[in-house]
């Protein structure tokens, strides 16, 4: 899968199978965790659905990586709840 020829939403973090018993789901986690205008490049948040990251143009696998990342981190640091790719980066 190529992030720049990547023109729709798609779902990328799922929660670690260890934190199953958080009563939160995965959207309330990055919803509560992450300021939802975040945007790396052009690589961005949806705004119907938070756990879906967007290219809105010409977002590179690096700008969607960060982002990734960005929302791994901030959702550990808020809530000690570790997220996982639903998605194998190449």
């Amino acid at each position: 899968m190529s992030f720049v020829n990547l023109k729709k939403g798609s779902k990328i973090i799922k929660r670690s199978k260890d934190d199953y018993e958080a009563n939160k789901k995965v959207w309330e986690l990055i919803k509560s965790s992450v300021p939802l205008d975040t945007r790396f490049g052009d690589a961005t948040i949806s705004e119907k659905h938070c756990n879906f990251f967007i290219n809105k143009n010409k977002a590179t696998g690096r700008d969607m990586k960060k982002l990734i990342n960005f929302v791994k981190e901030k959702v550990f640091a808020s809530t000690g709840v570790r997220l996982s790719l639903e998605i194998i980066l190449v």
